[in-house]
Formats: structure tokens, sequence, C-alpha cells
């Protein structure tokens, strides 16, 4: 058989000639020719630019559907997949302290002490800066916002943070531990 069909016919084993596409159809029809004992079945050719059927004795001719199109689709829904994935883990790099529980202010400055020891993720202003030490770091005013309006704390930013330049109006994500005497440590802090 010639290289390149594709048999679905359990007798063409046993056929030494293929059927032509351009055969006549009275030779394909004849009894005990190919065509006869394989009429359910079809045989394909894969060519360049067409795809030949033949099937109940008749050659029918149809174009081959491009595969380009569903190609262009896929990469188009993949590339809009990694597009979305891509932002939403750039929404979770952006929030860097996203599993801590955040600071309630009111709470704080109701009672700092019973908070002491426990460990916070808040977000505030730069207001003012109020003290500084080479050993002891920064301590700094930053307005956050609570359920009764802005609200100013506290917070002590340590000497490992000395080579950050903080500035009044900069917004600032704080990692805090609240230590003795109400005062919220910064852990961590980020530049929003």
């Amino acid at each position: 058989m010639r290289q390149g069909f594709l048999t679905l016919c359990p007798l063409a084993s046993s056929v030494r000639e293929p059927v032509s596409p351009s055969a006549p159809k009275s030779a394909a029809s004849e009894p005990g020719t190919f065509a006869s004992h394989c009429a359910p079945f079809f045989l394909l050719s894969y060519l360049p630019t067409r795809v030949y059927v033949l099937g109940q004795g008749s050659a029918m001719l149809n174009e081959r559907k491009k595969p380009g199109k569903r190609l262009k689709l896929h990469i188009l829904f993949y590339a809009v997949i990694a597009i979305a994935v891509g932002y939403a883990l750039k929404l979770l790099v952006d929030e860097p302290f996203l599993n801590m529980t955040e600071l309630e202010v009111n709470s704080y400055l109701d009672n700092a002490n019973s908070l002491r020891g426990n460990q916070y993720r808040c977000t505030g202003v730069i207001d003012s800066a109020l003290a500084w030490s080479p050993t002891s770091g920064r301590l700094l005013s930053v307005r956050m916002d609570s359920d009764g309006g802005p609200e100013f704390v506290p917070v002590l930013v340590p000497a490992q943070f000395n080579d950050l330049n903080i500035q009044k109006g900069q917004g600032y994500q704080f990692h805090v531990e609240v230590v003795e005497n109400g005062v919220l440590r910064a852990q961590d802090l980020r530049k929003k």
C-alpha cells in the first residue's frame, strides 16, 4: 500500500492496490472490489492541501480545516489567563503582611497594655518625627484610619531601619509588636 493512507477497513490488508480517488464510480462499486467490502468505512489520504474521503463507492473532495485559527484562539486564551494570574500575584505581593491581624486602632488607644506581646499589621501616613536616637531608632507619629476618623499613634522604628529615608507625608505598611508601656515597635515596614 502507498504511504500516507490511513485505512479503517479490516479487509485493506488483503488488497494490493489502493483505490484511486479519481476511480470511476462503476469500477469502485462492482461486487468483490475493495470499495464494496469496505462500504461503511473510509479511506483517508493525507495530502498537503486536500483531504480525499472515499466511502460508499464515491469520492468526495473536502477542504482541510485550517488549524491556525484554533491555535491563535488557544494562544489568546492562555495569554489572558497568564495576565490574570500575574495581576493576582501582584496584588498579593503588594500586601506584604497579608497573613497578620489588622491593628484595631480604637482598641489600641483604649487599652494598649492589654495587647502587649501581640503582633499586628497596620497602614498609616507619617505625621511627624517625635524623637531620634542613633541606638534606639526613631519615634514617629503615624496617622492611621479608625472607625471614628483618623487617629495619631506612636510607632518606634528601631535603629536597624536608620538607613531608610522616612519623611512626613509618606505612607507605610507596618508589621508592629506591642511592647512595654503599650508602644508599637516596628518589626518590618514597607513604603506604600
